[in-house]
């Protein structure tokens, strides 16, 4: 989205010229000569949620718990 809006209206403040853009043609010297862009995208696909991963493993949590408490209630009926 950043993208479109540079191409789109950026490009008239820097009078058309890709290597002053941000998102344009700008290389990073840091990683052999990937854009920016190419970064931000790269970024943005390998970003997760860490509340998903949270979630499944209380998930785990608990129904080990819940097995630990049957176990013990079996033992006892026994």
């Amino acid at each position: 989205m950043l993208d479109k809006y540079e191409e789109l209206n950026l490009a008239n403040y820097v009078e058309g010229n890709e290597d002053k853009m941000v998102f344009g043609n700008t290389q990073n010297s840091e990683t052999s000569g990937e854009t920016v862009k190419n970064q931000v995208s790269t970024m943005c696909e390998n970003l997760q949620n860490p509340y998903f991963n949270i979630y499944h493993w209380v998930k785990g949590e608990v129904f080990d718990i819940e097995a630990v408490a049957r176990a013990v209630a079996t033992k006892d009926k026994i």
